[in-house]
């Protein structure tokens, strides 16, 4: 039943039918006028070129309306295929905040009072990863939590300059490293909320 709806609303049947409707009075008009063969002639002229100019009007609206819904569609596409890699970037940086975490822990409980340097190789990559993910056409929700991440990793970054250079690890660096991993937490936890809601 809800085809034969969609069927009977469409205009490819009702524009037919309107012009099969239209010819019809157009002969019983001329009967009973008359009309000699050339009138008929210029009447069915008339009737068929508004016909064609309605039908032609109403393939176009039909074609932009595909085209507009299949655009839809597709940008549906792309935003959830970037919502998952942003949901592999988040957990990537995760994974580092909690190493860079550990460590400070481990130089400040089992190191005291000598520094083990800490290496900044792998956020320098994940900083160009997410980088070169926000050229990306993304969503400007998707684009802030990545602005989020990559400040963290600019903090975390300074923190481990900092380890390097001073010779002990303070409680209040330990506590800004769990900090910058909740927050990081925090933003891997939006992104999937986005990408569940896609």
């Amino acid at each position: 039943m809800k085809n034969l709806k969609k069927w009977a609303n469409s205009p490819f049947v009702i524009m037919p039918l309107l012009v099969l409707f239209s010819v019809f009075d157009l002969i019983l008009l001329g009967k009973s006028f008359q009309l000699s063969k050339s009138d008929w002639a210029g009447w069915v002229q008339a009737v068929g070129s508004i016909g064609a100019i309605v039908m032609g009007w109403a393939v176009v609206r039909h074609q932009i309306a595909n085209g507009q819904r299949n655009r839809l569609e597709e940008n549906a596409s792309a935003d959830r295929v970037h919502l998952e890699i942003g949901l592999r970037l988040a957990k990537d940086v995760y994974g580092i905040h909690m190493d860079v975490h550990r460590k400070h822990v481990m130089n400040q409980t089992l190191f005291p009072g000598r520094n083990r340097p800490l290496s900044n190789e792998r956020i320098v990559e994940m900083q160009v990863s997410l980088h070169n993910f926000t050229l990306r056409p993304i969503s400007p929700l998707l684009y802030a939590e990545v602005l989020s991440l990559l400040r963290e990793l600019a903090y975390t970054a300074v923190s481990i300059r900092e380890q390097n250079a001073l010779p002990n690890t303070s409680n209040q660096r330990v506590k800004r490293s769990l900090k910058r991993t909740k927050t990081v937490l925090k933003c891997r936890d939006r992104i999937a909320a986005m990408l569940s809601a896609s």
